[in-house]
């Protein structure tokens, strides 16, 4: 066999890896960027962490490689022309990334055109930041090949800033990922070419030709198993302020904060008096779940930020933010027991800066929550009432997002200290605290059709026991929560318990304020009268179904409640508008639309609509917005978030892809005309041509062999 047979085999086999093998490394960047650079995207990422990724941190790259080199080393049938093969097929697959990404836009070297390249983007990063799948962190990606490497040239960059002078070492690791991928490949096709063109010995030539078959079998088999790394509703404004208070007392409190949708924001708040290092001013681990009760809180107090909500779901489920005036590494300064409650055994430095000369280091780590906020509120040793609070629902589950029906949608939770004369200059009278912090979010859990018109304090607590407040700390418990006036107007009013009288004077929500100064509450005798009707109890749902490549969504609507809704409208055009904007996927029929719609208790609506998705990965229905009128009252509400998972293509239809804009570019549209396409193989007659010249390169080597 030839020259011509080992390139054509090493690009098939380049190809074939790339897309199915290493590709799978690029997941979450995929499900996130696949709908906007199209079904190509996965065969850019994959060559590009072929050729560039760690074959030492990522085994199923080294393993990739010594297949491609045992390919050509057996195609090319002689060790020095197995190098040489191995060498301009490794610099023909950077030339190839070149092309498929200028595919992805539909343009090649001949029509390439920067200012649009530019324009386009600048559109998909736009658009792209507002549809971010929940999963898709910034650890998760930041793990991925290729990415791990630049990475830290990121930060490098970023902290030298636009005038800093860049240190071209900085690059090395990158280089050094490409030259041991080289050296592999030439490697083992060079050793494989040598023993296929042995002459002697037939015998120990069959056996080393079937030994390697064996290897390539065992090392394909081992490839396949090589683990990859892998709705806000407008609500009042609240507004308080506080002064003249000494906080520099040991703290407990809560605030649940019901919302006009019916969802209920709870918190808890502890703080002991603590002598952290002299040399941290803060240290903490932040633990976060579906991390919209965020969104929701900012979006209520009118920090309003488009896509907020997607972006948040780039923050890893554990970071770790450490404020110290000296450099620091992870678990000094007295920061293991942090990290080790917070169960992040290996976090990655995601950012770290320097201002006012102290120094600012974020780690992030992906975690199993419910293990290590379990083990946070284990590890916070208190007597306060309060605490037993946050234990008992952490332990039962119900702070624990998903953990049972009655748990909570979403939960942040903070654990660590503060050095806080260092941090403020003594500017502050709070003294250094140790403290433990969660913030849960339960959605759409008051409805019309509900009793809650006399709320028990127990029921917003998931807790029945009295609750004592210490003679030497601070403690208070808020409700606050919406009500109608007589003449129809929403106002907020609220309700405190706190065994310090100037705290409660000076919490002035809109509306009126009820409190209390004592020491102890009984959640179950407290409770508030809620005169507000909530939104309809609806339930709403989105699924999919994908056939001939068309995806049909589906949209169901139930009216729960026992009044009648009317006039509801539902929209999911911000979905289309979205990914339309980068033509990411296209309506084919139907309407995202259904309008003045009238639902009696019970009854249901349900409709469809197609669209044809344009690229691979995971499509984001950041929300449906949802309008009706109830007891002559107009709702307006959002979804939760869905996914739409697009199928992938074929390698082969996805590679013939890649060349048409080459070939239109070059006025050869033909080569780009299929002859056979079925689910698993498509043939054009490009591949024809290459298929052909495999043979004839096969027959003339069959012919010099046989006359030698």
């Amino acid at each position: 066999m030839g020259k011509l047979a080992g390139i054509i085999t090493g690009a098939v086999s380049i190809v074939v890896l790339a897309y199915i093998e290493i590709s799978s490394l690029f997941k979450p960047l995929i499900n996130w960027l696949g709908p906007f650079f199209g079904y190509k995207f996965p065969l850019f990422l994959g060559i590009l962490g072929l050729i560039a990724g760690s074959p030492i941190n990522h085994t199923i790259i080294f393993v990739s490689w010594v297949i491609i080199g045992v390919v050509i080393g057996i195609f090319s049938g002689k060790g020095f022309r197995a190098a040489g093969v191995s060498i301009l097929m490794f610099t023909l697959s950077s030339s190839l990334i070149f092309l498929i990404f200028l595919s992805m836009f539909n343009m090649s070297i001949l029509t390439l055109n920067i200012s649009l390249l530019e324009s386009d983007l600048l559109n998909i990063f736009h658009v792209s930041l507002y549809v971010i799948p929940a999963g898709t962190t910034v650890i998760a990606i930041k793990n991925e090949p290729v990415i791990s490497t630049i990475y830290p040239i990121l930060l490098q960059l970023m902290r030298s800033g636009p005038s800093g002078n860049i240190n071209f070492i900085i690059f090395e690791p990158l280089i050094f990922n490409i030259i041991e991928n080289l050296i592999i490949v030439i490697a083992v096709s060079a050793v494989v070419g040598s023993l296929i063109h042995r002459k002697k010995h037939i015998k120990k030539n069959q056996a080393a030709i079937t030994v390697i078959a064996i290897i390539i079998v065992l090392l394909m088999i081992t490839s396949m198993y090589v683990p990859a790394n892998f709705n806000n509703p407008k609500e009042n404004s609240t507004a308080f302020s506080i002064t003249d208070l000494n906080t520099s007392k040991p703290m407990q409190g809560s605030l649940n904060y019901i919302t006009e949708n019916g969802s209920l924001i709870s918190s808890v708040a502890l703080s002991s008096n603590y002598s952290s290092p002299s040399s941290v001013a803060f240290a903490s681990v932040i633990l976060n779940n579906n991390i919209s009760v965020l969104s929701h809180f900012l979006k209520s107090h009118n920090f309003t930020v488009n896509g907020l909500s997607s972006i948040l779901n780039v923050i890893p489920d554990a970071v770790f933010i450490v404020i110290t005036k000296n450099t620091y590494s992870l678990g000094s300064s007295g920061t293991s027991s942090l990290l080790k409650a917070a169960g992040m055994t290996s976090p990655e430095l995601i950012y770290n800066s320097t201002y006012n000369h102290l120094n600012l280091y974020i780690y992030g780590q992906n975690v199993n929550y419910k293990t290590s906020a379990e083990s946070i509120v284990n590890n916070y040793h208190t007597n306060q009432s309060m605490y037993h609070i946050l234990k008992n629902n952490t332990d039962n589950g119900y702070y624990i997002p998903g953990s049972s029906d009655k748990s909570v949608n979403a939960s942040i939770m903070a654990y660590g200290y503060g050095n806080y004369s260092l941090l403020f200059k003594n500017n502050v009278n709070v003294g250094n605290k140790k403290f433990l912090i969660g913030v849960f979010e339960k959605t759409h859990i008051f409805h019309s059709s509900g009793s809650f018109k006399n709320i028990r304090l127990s029921y917003l607590l998931n807790y029945n026991s009295t609750i004592k407040f210490g003679p030497n700390e601070l403690s208070i418990i808020g409700i606050i929560y919406p009500n109608t006036t007589s003449s129809g107007k929403t106002v907020t009013d609220s309700l405190f318990y706190t065994n310090n009288d100037t705290l409660a004077n000076n919490f002035k929500p809109n509306g009126s304020t009820t409190y209390y100064y004592k020491g102890e509450v009984n959640p179950y005798t407290s409770n508030i009268q809620v005169n507000y009707t909530f939104p309809a109890y609806i339930y709403f749902n989105i699924y999919y179904r994908t056939h001939n490549g068309i995806t049909t969504i589906y949209t169901v609507l139930q009216n729960k409640d026992n009044s009648t809704i009317r006039n509801v409208n539902i929209s999911e055009s911000t979905f289309l508008s979205y990914y339309g904007k980068a033509n990411s996927i296209e309506l084919v029929s139907g309407s995202p639309f259904r309008n003045n719609i009238t639902l009696a208790p019970n009854q249901y609506d349900n409709f469809s609509y197609n669209v044809k998705l344009n690229g691979t990965g995971e499509y984001v229905i950041p929300y449906a917005n949802i309008s009706y009128n109830m007891n002559n009252k107009a709702y307006n509400i959002t979804s939760n978030q869905f996914i739409v998972k697009s199928p992938e293509k074929n390698v082969f239809i996805v590679i013939n892809s890649a060349f048409d804009p080459l070939f239109s570019s070059m006025h050869a549209e033909f080569l780009s005309s299929t002859l056979f396409t079925d689910k698993y193989i498509s043939i054009n007659i490009f591949d024809l041509i290459l298929f052909m010249i495999v043979v004839l390169d096969i027959y003339i080597e069959f012919r010099v062999r046989r006359r030698s």
